[in-house]
């Protein structure tokens, strides 16, 4: 049943904005215990929405049903009203959309001077905040200003050279954010093809003339995205330690203008978030440091943006935590995440995307698996490759494929395996470039022989043997970044979980 945007906006309403919405409505709609206070009360107390069950309490509530879809609409439009007037003031964007307001009011009303005076206001905060369309809207109301009263001394040409400047500003950062939308389909197809051929897409990319501009001839925020492309073509060519500086300098660039670090909260929080991701391959005291400051900056709830913040925070800190734990082998540590992890997604699920979910979900499948607990992983595995496509993320799709088919091995599945090795098969038959590292696995799984009976210890050391083998040619290092097949192979051959090997290093 589809959701009313009514319930939907309701159920995303902080404690705060919801106490202060009572308030608001009490005082804003006529009648003291109006009825669209108790129909919002009867929305905010479902924890499904369900049409026939809201008629049924609305009738017993005394409230008229007739035209109720009109009343939630009515009430939508009303909750509206409220967060805009709530949050008035607490971005800075939302601030010069009210400005506009009130240089529209006092301009048509004749007050010239106070117009003016919030004119200037405005300017000077679009300016800071590197609102350029904005400022050009500003400077269009500044120059009927200056036409309607003359007698202020303000210069229409003044005015209209101020207005191409933004306008100016405004196409640099356009086409700074065109080439980092084009940075991001090549970060893509560099994954997707496991190779560095692609690299040669970010070198076109860096001979743009915006590129050889002076740095102080442009915004801050067109100065980053320039860098994210950088740092892209940094990440594709595996330059951990040029993504590291590059990264960190944006993070000061936005720490040396608080008021772009504020309107561009979820950006910052990224970048944080990818400061840790590097270190943890890194430098150990460095990233636990990090990741403990990375937390730190959870906002507070009455922040407009603070449930979109404090759901990133969540998910890059554990998603990174897990990641880092599972690729070191410390499967027990990874499982002490798994409470937290599961509580994090109910609580900021609204915010996360589907690509976000399908990694936690793989993440925790492995976790799952490498601690000995095979059913709860199987039944994990099976949720997740009838929810997700393949196309969402192709790369952890494929090794979900692989460890479904560890699973069933692990479980004893053997006639479970034989189908699903051959859906499997014509999976990456469909995708060319797959690592030589997934093909191989694969291959282990394509007879009985392989994995059962008593020269199954003889296969497992010639899987490890290619593995050693293939794991130094290319970019075939990082397809162990996904699974430690090695300590798989050695679980196999000690007939105990990956978590429970023994101390014996077991490095790639």
């Amino acid at each position: 049943m589809a959701q009313p945007h009514c319930y939907t906006l309701i159920q995303a309403l902080s404690g705060a904005e919801k106490r202060a919405f009572v308030v608001y409505a009490q005082r804003h709609v006529i009648g003291g215990g109006n009825q669209y206070v108790i129909l919002y009360q009867l929305l905010e107390d479902m924890p499904v929405y369900d049409a026939d069950a809201l008629v049924s309490s609305m009738r017993a509530a005394g409230l008229p049903v007739r035209w109720f879809k009109a009343d939630l609409n009515y009430l939508y439009q009303l909750l509206l009203d409220h967060l805009r007037h709530l949050h008035r003031d607490k971005t800075v964007h939302l601030h010069l959309l009210a400005y506009l307001a009130d240089i529209e009011l006092l301009l048509h009303k004749g007050l010239a001077e106070a117009c003016r005076k919030q004119i200037i206001k405005a300017i000077a905060l679009a300016k800071q905040a590197e609102a350029w369309s904005l400022l050009h809207r500003i400077l269009l109301w500044e120059r009927r200003l200056a036409v309607a009263h003359p007698e202020l001394g303000i210069s229409t040409a003044g005015v209209v050279r101020q207005m191409q400047e933004a306008t100016e500003q405004q196409e640099m950062f356009d086409t700074a954010l065109s080439l980092y939308e084009q940075a991001v389909v090549l970060r893509v197809q560099t994954v997707q093809a496991r190779s560095k051929q692609k690299l040669s897409g970010f070198r076109r990319l860096e001979q743009h003339a915006l590129f050889r501009q002076a740095p102080n001839s442009m915004g801050v925020l067109t100065r980053i995205r320039l860098m994210q492309v950088l740092c892209m073509r940094y990440y594709a060519g595996r330059e951990m330690e040029s993504e590291l500086t590059a990264t960190k300098s944006i993070i000061s660039l936005y720490d040396k203008h608080p008021i772009l670090r504020e309107a561009y909260a979820a950006d910052y929080v990224a970048a944080h978030a990818r400061v840790i991701s590097l270190l943890k391959n890194m430098d150990a005291q460095a990233f636990a440091k990090a990741l403990e400051a990375f937390r730190a900056f959870e906002q507070q709830e009455d922040a407009l943006h603070a449930r979109m913040v404090n759901a990133q925070i969540f998910a890059q800190s554990y998603m990174v935590e897990l990641s880092h734990n599972l690729n070191a082998g410390k499967y027990e540590r990874a499982s002490l995440l798994l409470p937290a992890i599961q509580t994090g997604l109910k609580k900021h699920g609204k915010h996360l995307g589907e690509s976000i979910r399908l990694s936690f979900d793989f993440m925790i499948t492995y976790t799952l698996f490498s601690n000995g607990a095979y059913a709860q992983a199987r039944d994990r595995m099976h949720s997740l490759l009838q929810r997700y496509s393949p196309a969402l993320r192709p790369d952890v799709y494929a090794f979900a494929r692989l460890l479904d088919l560890m699973i069933h091995l692990a479980l004893g599945n053997h006639s479970n395996i034989r189908s699903e090795y051959r859906s499997v098969a014509y999976q990456f038959k469909k995708q060319p470039k797959l690592y030589a590292t997934e093909n191989r696995i694969l291959k282990y799984f394509s007879h009985p022989r392989y994995y059962t009976g008593h020269a199954q210890f003889q296969h497992l050391d010639d899987l490890e043997d290619d593995l050693r083998q293939i794991q130094h040619k290319g970019m075939e290092q990082y397809a162990l970044g996904y699974i430690r097949f090695f300590d798989w192979i050695r679980s196999r051959k000690e007939r105990v979980p990956m978590g429970r090997l023994r101390s014996k290093d077991s490095k790639v």
